[in-house]
């Protein structure tokens, strides 16, 4: 960031945005009050909400600021990006609050003084003079209220266009999230998106009652197949294992597949008790197992096919995250002193 940049004190009426996640939710709750003020009838005044459009764009701003530090230096541009899209945004937002206002105040004065001129009409006697100050009047009145309507369509323009900014930027800002979270090789969630997920569900287990469980998968040798076939044709079986983990968790609802290690996979079964989590490790090692490709090594076609040793267990309620995986990964270890193409379930 410049070091000439000045940073918008975030709003004290609001709570911090702590999480991408929460940050494209706060976009799009904006989004949508402008959406509503597009639609205000004219003259009604919605300066006020527009403020509060600007004071959450300024939380927004502030928090995009925080996420880049600890993000590389690709992420930090791309989110530098984000936040000069939304300085433009609050700039159409704070011109259009002014305008609003310095319209709203003009007519005012145009209304007060024409009521003042109505309150002198009582001692006209001259009914030609009369009409000619009504005229003026009204005429006054009429070139104010078009005045503000012209200001309040000028305005919803404004607002139009913030709207797109914070669209496109709101669409950005999921694409980096998922970029954050993904895992570039497989697809699927990386580790820091894998244990994210994996604290929310604990989180919320805290006062729903549910049975779920968490799998853990290692690929049995996979060192010797990067020594004989080369690093190449291992990273393509790393992915075509993860599509196989992610084919086979679409039976059960709500799965949450993860690379949680350069051979080690992890699968949340939000749903499922420790029955079906001992079943679902058996389809997985199963359809890992009768997997065969075809692969190409120094020109000659050649069959690559791989094992997976899986732990399955649990949660029980009250434990933290650290303890449910360490007992996944016991039942993951005493699979693969087993000799691998094995699954354990706790218990």
């Amino acid at each position: 960031m410049s070091a000439a940049t000045t940073e918008p004190a975030p709003s004290t009426g609001k709570s911090e945005v702590t999480n991408p996640e929460e940050l494209t939710l706060r976009l799009e709750q904006v989004g949508g009050k402008l959406m509503e003020l597009t639609k205000t009838p004219a003259g009604c005044r919605i300066a006020d909400p527009i403020r509060e459009c600007v004071q959450e764009l300024r939380v927004v701003w502030s928090a995009l600021r925080q996420f880049s530090l600890v993000f590389d230096a690709n992420r930090i541009e791309t989110m530098q990006e984000r936040e000069s899209e939304l300085r433009q945004a609050m700039q159409i937002l704070n011109g259009t609050v002014a305008s609003l206002s310095a319209a709203h105040e003009k007519t005012a004065s145009t209304m007060d003084s024409q009521l003042g001129e109505l309150d002198q009409l009582e001692s006209v006697g001259d009914a030609s003079l009369l009409v000619g100050r009504l005229r003026t009047v009204t005429g006054s009145v009429r070139e104010a209220a078009v005045e503000m309507k012209d200001e309040v369509q000028r305005s919803a323009r404004g607002l139009d266009a913030s709207e797109q900014i914070i669209q496109a930027v709101d669409k950005k800002l999921a694409e980096a999230s998922h970029q954050v979270l993904c895992d570039g090789l497989t697809r699927v969630l990386n580790r820091v998106g894998f244990e994210q997920r994996l604290d929310e569900i604990v989180a919320q287990s805290a006062a729903v009652r549910s049975s779920w469980c968490v799998a853990l998968l290692t690929i049995d040798h996979l060192e010797m197949l990067n020594k004989k076939f080369g690093r190449r044709v291992g990273d393509a079986l790393l992915f075509r294992i993860a599509g196989i983990i992610q084919s086979t968790s679409e039976s059960y609802p709500g799965a949450i597949v993860g690379r949680t290690g350069g051979k080690d996979f992890g699968v949340i079964l939000p749903r499922c008790p420790l029955r079906e989590g001992r079943r679902m490790a058996q389809e997985l090692r199963g359809a890992i197992s009768l997997a065969k490709w075809e692969c190409k090594t120094r020109n000659t076609p050649t069959v690559i096919a791989a094992t997976v040793s899986v732990g399955v267990t649990e949660f029980r309620q009250g434990e933290n995250v650290a303890s449910l995986l360490e007992r996944a990964e016991s039942c993951c270890r005493q699979a693969i002193r087993q000799g691998g193409n094995t699954a354990i379930a706790e218990g």
